[in-house]
């Protein structure tokens, strides 16, 4: 604290696996110009809650420990995100464990959020995402589910500033692809904006060419 206090400009703070738990009011009374912040949850999600309070934060990423029960509920903490920083906050990623339906609800109330990295843990946190208009990329992860198309060309067809969407370990119909080269053709104007860059771990068919204006797909291992 005695090093934050003496540098009032820092933009950028990584706490990595360090505790924090004793300086977060500090942290924050003192960090006036932080912008991105990082850190790995070393204890409950609840009382990383006073990091919502940061005035001047932009970029947000929260990676969890490994242990499902040292950290959950994530609830509290996403919650006092949303509830503090839904105007200014333009990054967010939350890998851990526990990002269920009631986070991604509140995540969706970030309307500033233009880039979300995220695990999720059912297909149905996908729905309310579809209120993140200004979304200009979005990485999610998913476990083995039922197919998720419906859902996830419902997010194509809300956040049309969309420019990058990454799904791991998807579950798409065959259908998917021809289906969201239809939409796009609808709700997006070449001239204006670049392809849709998906990037998928699956196996796709080859695409039209004539698709390329609208969507690339780039296959990943």
């Amino acid at each position: 604290m005695e090093f934050i206090e003496n540098h009032t400009k820092i933009r950028v703070l990584l706490f990595n696996d360090a505790s924090i738990r004793p300086t977060l009011e500090d942290l924050v009374r003192h960090s006036t110009c932080v912008r991105e912040l990082t850190f790995r949850m070393t204890q409950k999600a609840a009382e990383y809650v006073p990091l919502a309070e940061l005035p001047a934060l932009r970029e947000l990423h929260i990676f969890g420990n490994g242990q499902k029960q040292d950290c959950c509920p994530l609830l509290p903490l996403v919650k006092s995100i949303s509830s503090k920083l839904s105007q200014q906050l333009h990054t967010l990623t939350i890998n851990a464990p526990g990002l269920g339906y009631p986070e991604a609800c509140e995540i969706a109330r970030i309307s500033s959020l233009q880039r979300l990295d995220c695990h999720l843990t059912d297909p149905q946190c996908l729905k309310p995402l579809i209120a993140l208009n200004q979304l200009t990329e979005l990485f999610i992860q998913l476990p083995d589910c039922s197919p998720i198309d419906d859902l996830v060309l419902d997010i194509i067809k809300h956040c049309h500033k969309l420019n990058v969407l990454r799904i791991d370990l998807p579950n798409l119909g065959s259908n998917f692809l021809p289906e969201a080269y239809k939409l796009l053709q609808q709700v997006r104007d070449p001239s204006k904006q670049e392809p849709l860059i998906l990037l998928l771990g699956i196996n796709c068919t080859n695409l039209d060419k004539n698709m390329n204006s609208y969507l690339k797909v780039i296959r990943q291992e």
